[in-house]
This record gives C-alpha cells, sequence and structure tokens, in this order.
C-alpha cells in the first residue's frame, strides 16, 4: 500500500543453520514488521548456492558440487 516503514539499522549478519555459515548482507531492522523476511535472491547472491523449493520444504544446496546443505 506504499505506507512507508522505519529502518532503524542494518547490519551484516551470518546464519549459522547448516554446515557451512550463509552470509546475510544489509539485515534491515524494521520494528513494525512482526515477521522475518528473507531475500532468497541476496541469499543466493552472497553466497554460492542454490535453493530449490516444493511444496512443503526447500533444499539448500552448494553451487558447484550440488550437495545438499539443508532441508
Amino acid at each position: 500500500d506504499s505506507t512507508a516503514l522505519l529502518i532503524t539499522h542494518t547490519r551484516n549478519t551470518i546464519l549459522h543453520i547448516c554446515s557451512h555459515p550463509l552470509q546475510l548482507p544489509k539485515v534491515l531492522h524494521v520494528p513494525t514488521i512482526a515477521q522475518n523476511l528473507l531475500s532468497v535472491s541476496s541469499l543466493c547472491k552472497t553466497n554460492p548456492i542454490s535453493i530449490e523449493f516444493f511444496s512443503d520444504y526447500f533444499l539448500v544446496k552448494d553451487q558447484k558440487t550440488r550437495v545438499l546443505l539443508l532441508k
């Protein structure tokens, strides 16, 4: 609806959710948003991974080796 949201700060962080920590650059903190949002495009551009989506799960794979990192 084009409503502006206040971004209180930004920072880089790391997700330690698999054997390879995933870099997340320029994470925005917006206190008025109740849910966490993630840019899949940014995640894949920053890390050498690919993500495959299915109806009830997703896979994160190493882009070069295709080894499964996270389900």
